[in-house]
Parts: C-alpha cells; structure tokens; sequence
C-alpha cells in the first residue's frame, strides 16, 4: 500500500561515520475499496460501487456485504459473490437510498474468500431536503429568563437543532475564540504548517518592525 523507508547513522569516538537506508514496503495482498459521497441529501439514490483487489497466487471468490444502518435503505441484496482473478480486481454495486438525516451515519462494507478477508467503514453525512435556517436570540440571564426563538411551521420533522451558550464574563468569548482558533487549520502536519507558518512570519515581521522601527526613522531624518 505504501513504502516506508528507514536511514540510520552512525558514528565512532574518532569520527569516522557510516550511513544506510532501506526501504520497507507495507501491502496488503486481499482489500475492498470502499469510497461513499462525503454529503448527501434526504432523497438521494445512490448506486455504490465496491472494489475488491486480489493480489493473491490464486483467484478468489470473495462475499461483498452491505451492513445495514438505520439511516439508508437498499433496493437490492446487501450480500453478493465476485469472481476475482488472481492480479486483479472485482466489483460489486449496492443500490441504496438515503432515508435520514444524519450527521455522520457509518457505512461498512466486508470482503471475504478463503482465509482472507477485510473490513472498511465510512462516515456519511446527509442533509434534510429542504432550505437551511439559522436563528439566534440573546439576553442577559437575571433570575428566571426566557428566549423566544421562532420555529417555521413547514419545519422538517427530525430536522430542529438547537444549542445554548451561557457566557458568565467577557473573557469567556475570549475563550471561546482562542478555542475556534487552535482548531483552525486542522488536517495534517503539512496542511497545519503551510496554513500557520504565513502568521508566524507576519507575527515575527511585526515584533521586529516594532523594535527596530524607531531605529529606521531616527536614519532617515538624518539623511
């Protein structure tokens, strides 16, 4: 599946170095490939290839199943048998229809032949099928205290979602906002870095601006 390569150094008391490097491959002989829509909405038909890939000595005849969730449901059979050559690949399609909003509804697919098998499971999102809304109220809470937010009468049913935010001072905001900013940019290392590292440059730019700024003009007016 990938290569990893290791790089060892080496050194004596007299300073005489050595250095080696090797490569390690990870593979997987037997997997299934499954790759759902990320978002879908309440409604939405959906013919799901699987991928099964045999890089066995033989060929395979693997079992694809479909596990059931509350959250889809499926036109066909959820179970079915793929000839698989040996180097090569087989697919199975599962129809399936999404039937409930849902904010991460797992889907897992299985394969399995002769003393093999493999196992992979995706998150799906699906949208209600209408037209989102957002209200906010606000207010000073003292003592009992009411917020009236207003629901629109041809409201989703199962859609409704609501939350509350008790700010008892100023430096909770401040909280809140440090907290929205260490969990942006998220990903990767790499993701992470490249998106942070121009505000660090720019933060280090200032601080040096600011100190040597006065410096900077003082020559000029000498000019």
């Amino acid at each position: 599946i990938t290569t990893w390569k290791m790089g060892v150094i080496a050194s004596t008391a007299t300073g005489e170095l050595g250095y080696a490097e090797t490569e390690i491959q990870a593979f997987q002989p037997f997997f299934a490939e499954h790759d759902p829509p990320k978002v879908l909405t309440v409604g939405d038909r959906i013919d799901l290839p699987v991928v099964v890939r045999n890089y066995l000595p033989d060929s395979q005849q693997a079992r694809v199943e479909l596990k059931p969730a509350p959250w889809f449901s499926t036109s066909g059979a959820t179970t079915q048998t793929v000839s698989i050559p040996a180097g090569g690949s087989g697919r199975a399609i599962f129809p399936f229809r999404a039937t409930t909003a849902v904010d991460a509804g797992r889907q897992q697919v299985t394969a399995t032949s002769r003393g093999v098998a493999d196992a992979i499971e995706r998150p799906v999102r699906v949208h209600p099928d209408g037209l989102e809304q957002r209200v906010t109220t606000a207010g000073l809470l003292r003592g009992p205290t009411t917020l009236d937010v207003p629901v629109p009468t041809d409201v989703i049913d199962t859609s409704l979602r609501s939350s509350i935010r008790i700010y008892p001072d100023l430096i909770a905001h401040v909280v809140e906002g440090i907290e929205g900013g260490l969990e942006r940019p998220h990903g990767c290392g790499e993701q992470t870095i490249s998106a942070a590292y121009p505000s660090v440059l720019l933060l280090k730019y200032y601080k040096t601006a600011g100190k040597a700024g006065e410096g900077a003009s003082c020559r000029a007016s000498q000019e």
